[in-house]
């Protein structure tokens, strides 16, 4: 059973996956998980049907790396981070204005971007919600992040929105499911030296069930009740995180708009991949790929939060 946030594969089932990896086309990736006998099940009320919708699996098959490597392709965690998604009846999905289009990640120190708060940077990333400046129909269901390498140790923090609010005294909540706060978009988003703002929406809201936030790194108010709730998230949130160091074989996946994450300094060498995961949308274009200046300009979708 996954128990405590966490799942280990057997190592049957880890090789069922590595060699499902070699030639296998990734639109049927999920069926490997099931074939493996991987919970997926469970894995799907966790991520959407829990107050703690994130999950460590550990034990997958992982690239190996000598001490003289270098970023570059990585088909055996591409694949199994696929088949996760898959599995769970989600696409992988880029931005046409993010990363070049790509629909997989590499999050590794960059040189000249060390100072940058990015997943280029080696300077702590405060704990976020991905893209909360897009729509919710536009931003990641969920993520899902593959340790390579981190000889730096570096801790991945997670924590879930419920987390929080079940701490939240009603004149803070009050505060943030008002529609006063503005959003950035992401510094990895490429927009031709534009900013886009959105304005005069709310950071909490209820939905199906369950609270979500719409969090950035940095979040801006208009009064000072916002002013005092978003100060009052920010002197509690770490201390009620769960901290991650994800190593080779292991992926830490959760839902995006049921948790934020974040992490800490690195000191050293560090290698994740990442891949978005997202309901069918029809947002997508034929290479599963968002177009921001599209979704923006579209009256269709809801852009309340």
């Amino acid at each position: 059973m996954i128990d405590a946030n966490s799942y280990t594969l057997t190592n049957i089932q880890k090789q069922h996956l590595r060699e499902s990896s070699i030639g296998k086309v990734a639109s049927g990736a999920g069926v490997s998980l099931l074939e493996a006998g991987f919970q997926v099940d469970e894995l799907a009320r966790r991520l959407f049907a829990s107050s703690s919708p994130f999950l460590v699996i550990d034990n997958l098959p992982v690239e190996s790396l000598d001490g003289k490597w270098s970023v570059g392709p990585t088909p055996i965690t591409s694949f199994v981070l696929t088949a996760l998604l898959d599995a769970l009846n989600l696409t992988v999905f880029g931005y046409r204005q993010e990363k070049g289009g790509a629909l997989y990640h590499d999050l590794h120190p960059i040189p000249g971007a060390e100072q940058t708060y990015s997943n280029a940077g080696r300077v702590p990333f405060s704990l976020h919600t991905e893209n909360p400046y897009l729509p919710r129909a536009a931003r990641p269901t969920v993520l899902a992040i593959a340790g390579i390498n981190n000889d730096s140790n570096t801790e991945t923090l997670v924590v879930p929105v419920a987390r929080i609010t079940e701490q939240m005294p009603a004149d803070i909540r009050a505060a943030l499911e008002r529609e006063e706060f503005t959003f950035r978009q992401s510094d990895s988003f490429q927009l031709n030296g534009y900013d886009v703002h959105r304005r005069n929406t709310a950071i909490l809201c209820k939905r199906d069930g369950f609270d979500e936030f719409r969090w950035a790194i940095t979040n801006r108010e208009s009064t000072a009740q916002g002013a005092d709730a978003i100060e009052w998230v920010k002197a509690m949130y770490e201390d009620v995180s769960t901290r991650v160091a994800v190593q080779p074989g292991q992926a830490l996946v959760f839902n995006n708009h049921r948790c934020l994450h974040g992490r800490g300094p690195v000191e050293g060498r560090r290698w994740m991949k990442r891949v978005y995961g997202i309901d069918k949308t029809t947002l997508l274009d034929s290479n599963q790929l968002i177009d921001v200046w599209a979704t923006l300009a579209d009256p269709s979708i809801d852009h309340s939060f």
